[in-house]
């Protein structure tokens, strides 16, 4: 019995003298969303797991979603590789012979995401798990009623690395939890975003934590093709995924540089990453800057909405503060929708995405680059048929605002549902009702966060073409009769032609030939080819235009004939 005694003395000794470092106790599963209850206790729930290798006294362990924290009051011995739930002192009774610990003041868990952190004693953070909802990756199971697992506790740092639990019961409380097979090897360090805080300050934002002691070399960064050196690195807790840098010069607007930000280490293993990423000074943006470029306003049934939002500046911008406002009929504005509460570059020339549902613009256009999508809270409501919204900064200043009606739509599309509207030319008004157009059908009718399909191919942003009406019916009833080509330069001396396809791509006639342009006008066509009708259907208007030293302008667009 006495040596039974001293063991049991000698194992409590080694427990108070053990280092608790970081990640040695992980968040690694979490339940925010009991109900609808699919066959665990109606109770919110975060489950803890020891891989450190050693045993750990979790006695005043701190949990707490930023608002609420809860202390673990009494001595709990967690020994390696086990695991221990978490849940309000209230709720214990109900996950019966499971092993947990009842927290007074346990934080509440949002349904749609929140940052919850675990804190050592001291206060030094072990470990901490912004989760949020579109991790459940299905979305019967983020309605509630199953329980987010961390898949491979190797990469406690990674955002990819969870996923909603595949047991029939929702969840694996104290378990094992029911994806580790899911692991597929460690994840690259990747740059999300680095934004211009001002001239001298960056904000690197990594896609998982990193190790905080190796990221705090400034030897490690270094702007490409500027001798600007790092001064201060400065790595934000709970996540250690966001770095700050203090550089010794300032930046030059409308410039753009890439950081190059070498060897950082994963925040739990010895493996390295290199990454590089472009960052410029950012601009408030005023009239023009930002155009909406593109918009869905009516989504299938199991769709969504979405706007796109263009940069037409040259510099880079910044969607935070960015706000979608309705304007009614009588032309007075409603409540704003902020489009991004994070930091988010817009460059030069580049467009975005903003959608309440990217999950659905993923799905139905497998071409957008996630990278250039935005899921948003909330955006205002967009009416099939017609709607009237305006774009402000964050000074609620007007940027850009369209009119739109489903009349915009290509007249000979029949099925306009999940047809975008494009935007043919970014520098064009959008209040040209011939500026729009609907999305091509070989780009599965949308393009958001891609160069539109209708977009006129341009070297120059000070040329402006615009063909109307998108359908001729050239039979002399004094409407739609004629093809209106617009134009309008900076400078005169442009020599234009103007080519007629048929939508095979071959070529049927010249319809202007090697006309001297001034800085503005018009050239009109009436439809006939040898003075012969042309046959209803689809066809395509090439202009070209060219300039002694200046290289060739060329815009194309879908245009319709029919007789009636």
């Amino acid at each position: 019995m006495k040596t039974f005694a001293w063991i049991l003395c000698l194992m409590s000794i080694n427990v108070l003298k053990a280092q608790v470092d970081r990640y040695d106790v992980l968040i690694h599963e979490i339940m925010a969303d009991p109900s609808p209850i699919v066959g665990l206790p109606n109770a919110e729930y975060i489950e803890l797991k020891n891989v450190s290798g050693k045993t750990i006294d979790l006695f005043r362990f701190k949990i707490d979603n930023g608002s609420t924290t809860a202390t673990v009051s009494s001595s709990y011995l967690l020994l390696p590789d086990s695991m221990v739930v978490l849940c309000s002192r209230t709720q214990t009774i109900f996950f019966g012979d499971l092993k947990t610990i009842g927290l007074s003041s346990f934080p509440a868990l949002g349904n749609e995401g929140d940052l919850i952190t675990l804190k050592a004693p001291d206060g030094k953070t072990i470990h901490a798990v912004a989760y949020q909802s579109d991790w459940y990756s299905n979305p019967v199971k983020a309605n509630g009623g199953w329980s987010l697992e961390m898949i491979d506790p190797l990469q406690p740092c990674a955002r990819d690395n969870w996923m909603a639990s595949l047991d029939a019961k929702g969840g694996t409380p104290g378990k094992e939890n029911s994806v580790v097979k899911m692991a597929s090897g460690s994840h690259p360090l990747q740059g999300l975003q680095c934004i211009a805080l001002s001239a001298d300050k960056l904000l690197l934002k990594l896609d998982q934590g990193v190790d905080s002691i190796s990221a705090l070399s400034n030897q490690r960064y270094q702007l490409i093709g500027f001798d600007a050196k790092t001064l201060l690195v400065k790595i934000m807790a709970p996540l250690f995924r966001d770095i700050e840098l203090t550089l010794d010069k300032k930046l030059e607007p409308e410039k753009i540089y890439t950081l190059m930000a070498s060897g950082l280490k994963h925040c739990r293993s010895n493996r390295t990453d290199t990454i590089s990423i472009r960052t410029g000074i950012l601009k408030d943006p005023i009239k023009g800057d930002l155009v909406i470029n593109e918009i869905l306003f009516d989504p299938p049934s199991n769709g969504s909405d979405f706007v796109e939002i263009r940069n037409n500046s040259k510099s880079v911008i910044n969607a935070k503060g960015l706000l979608l406002a309705p304007k009614n009929e009588w032309g007075v504005l409603g409540n704003g929708y902020t489009l991004s509460s994070d930091h988010f570059n817009i460059f030069p020339g580049e467009a975005v995405a903003f959608s309440t549902d990217t999950g659905f613009i993923r799905y139905h256009w497998k071409s957008s680059p996630p990278a250039h999508l935005i899921q948003t809270g909330s955006l205002p409501s967009l009416a099939d048929d017609k709607g009237h919204i305006v774009l402000l900064n964050a000074k609620a200043e007007m940027v850009d605002e369209l009119k739109y009606t489903d009349d915009m739509h290509f007249p000979l599309i029949k099925d306009r549902s999940a047809v975008s509207l494009e935007r043919v030319n970014p520098f064009a008004p959008s209040s040209f009702l011939s500026n729009w157009q609907s999305a091509a059908a070989s780009a599965g009718h949308g393009t958001p966060g891609q160069e539109n399909s209708q977009y006129l191919q341009s070297d120059s942003l000070d040329a402006t073409i615009i063909i109307s009406p998108n359908v001729m019916s050239p039979n002399n009833d004094g409407k739609d009769d004629l093809l209106q080509i617009s134009y309008q330069f900076e400078i005169d001396g442009y020599m234009m032609n103007a080519y007629l396809f048929n939508e095979r791509g071959q070529f049927l006639c010249k319809l202007v030939d090697n006309q001297l342009c001034g800085t503005r006008g018009d050239f009109y066509w009436n439809g006939l080819r040898n003075n012969q009708r042309l046959p209803d259907g689809l066809y395509i208007i090439m202009t070209e235009m060219m300039r002694m030293n200046a290289k060739p302008l060329r815009f194309r667009k879908l245009i319709g004939i029919r007789s009636g």
